[in-house]
């Protein structure tokens, strides 16, 4: 039977590799984001909006 150390020390690696898998998602996201046509997109949408356009 494996020791707790050795139990709690899998269930952190595991609970790391799931937060770089989200990390990467979200860095994912935020690439496609920023990409400059979505952004420069997402700014005019925005100044149209507060302009009431």
């Amino acid at each position: 039977m494996p020791s707790q150390v050795a139990v709690e020390k899998k269930g952190m690696i595991e609970q790391v590799m799931d937060d770089k898998s989200m990390y990467a998602e979200l860095a994912a996201r935020l690439t496609w984001n920023t990409h400059p046509f979505n952004f420069t997109h997402a700014l005019l949408l925005h100044r149209q909006q507060a302009d009431g356009i």
